[in-house]
């Protein structure tokens, strides 16, 4: 009696902790997906490297910080440079070399994730603009001198405003183009932008915060997500195996794993997709100069991400296609479900007759055909 009160409560706990397991499956299961794409595009350095150099972002790197810091502290930090003249553009933009940009920020992207994988402690790299800063300010001299040229001479008297000579409007009495080219190097040379030579997380300023500030939590974040990937898959796993134990027969079980496989995809696949249109937020949102020179380099990656949902989606459907399948193609024949899936054998019976009963039987012996009775013989009366 005990044994069939235990066997019913279990029945009845059963159930619910079934739906209790998919439930968790399901959503656990999502997160891996979730997490598994973006540890794979910046778990590493290599994508991002990837991604960098596949936007153009090293050609346009020095002209977007300049305004940067234009914005930011005003057109006497870069010695009141006219960038909006496209002559001054094609200057800044062949001051710097795109090899040695992309070299530089490859070993800092290096160095930011060694530090956010602990294995250096502090976080630190260096950018060398001593060559950029000399090219750039040969550049602006041999343009003010044919700017200069160009301006007709100012009146008699007139003063001279020499910390804006590239926007002056009249060459000043007194000073010819080399002078005047040489002033305006001078100028860009002692502007904020460019009194150091050397760069670092602390001295590289985006949006009003050094970069440093901007990396502060990079390395909970790293943690976070590869721990999360680790384990996201071993708890999928988990529960796994405990759905397919709990079901009622381990056939329901594997089913229900199977359809909550292909519901995971089919929403990593949505959702892949979907995933486009928060990309157009983040364009409307980058409103800093360097800000958007970086928004072609985070398509590139998140286009990566996106298509590693995309896949992983596609992994589980066909995983849990084939779940179903095998299912299918394995089913128990109509004998074994006389008494249900898990039902135990027949035990077989033997075959082998009885020994016949020892027993006579009479058979009625035929009777013999009837003879005509012979007559007495007559006696003759003498």
């Amino acid at each position: 009696m005990v044994a069939v009160c235990d066997n019913t409560v279990m029945q009845l706990l059963k159930k619910p902790l079934l739906g209790g397991a998919a439930t968790l499956l399901f959503g656990v299961l999502a997160l891996f997906g979730f997490t598994f794409g973006l540890w794979q595009v910046f778990g590493s350095p290599g994508p991002i490297k990837r991604a960098l150099a596949g936007s153009g972002f090293y050609e346009t790197a020095v002209m977007d910080s300049l305004e940067q810091v234009q914005k930011d502290q005003g057109a006497a930090a870069i010695g009141l440079l006219p960038l909006d003249r496209p002559e001054v553009q094609n200057v800044v933009k062949s001051a710097s070399s795109p090899e040695l940009m992309q070299a530089q920020t490859e070993n800092a992207l290096d160095a930011i994730y060694a530090w956010a994988r602990g294995e250096t402690p502090e976080l630190s790299f260096s950018f060398e603009i001593g060559e950029i800063k000399d090219n750039l300010a040969s550049g602006i001299e041999q343009y003010a001198v044919q700017y200069a040229s160009s301006l007709p001479a100012c009146e008699p008297g007139a003063a001279a405003d020499t910390d804006s000579l590239l926007n002056a409007a009249c060459l000043p009495q007194g000073i010819d183009p080399g002078q005047f080219a040489a002033q305006a190097k001078n100028n860009l040379l002692q502007s904020e932008a460019l009194k150091e030579t050397t760069l670092t997380p602390n001295t590289i300023e985006i949006g009003g915060k050094t970069l440093a500030e901007q990396l502060q939590g990079a390395r909970n974040l790293h943690r976070n997500i590869t721990w999360g990937v680790y384990g996201f898959g071993l708890l999928a796993l988990l529960l796994a195996v405990v759905t397919v134990a709990l079901g009622t027969t381990w056939r329901s079980g594997l089913k229900k794993v199977a359809i909550i496989f292909i519901a995971v995809g089919a929403l990593g696949v949505i959702v892949s997709q979907l995933s486009k249109i928060g990309m157009d937020r983040v364009n409307d949102l980058a409103k800093e100069p360097l800000l958007q020179s970086v928004v072609k380099a985070l398509e590139i990656l998140l286009n990566d991400v996106r298509n590693w949902w995309f896949w992983l989606g596609i992994v589980l459907i066909a995983a849990g296609a084939a779940g179903l399948a095998a299912l299918y193609f394995t089913k128990p024949t109509a004998d074994t479900d006389k008494g249900g899936e898990d039902a135990a054998p027949e035990q077989q019976t033997s075959e082998t007759p009885a020994p016949p009963s020892q027993f006579t039987t009479t058979f009625a012996e035929p009777k013999p055909a009837d003879t005509p009775k012979s007559k007495p013989p007559k006696r003759l009366i003498q």
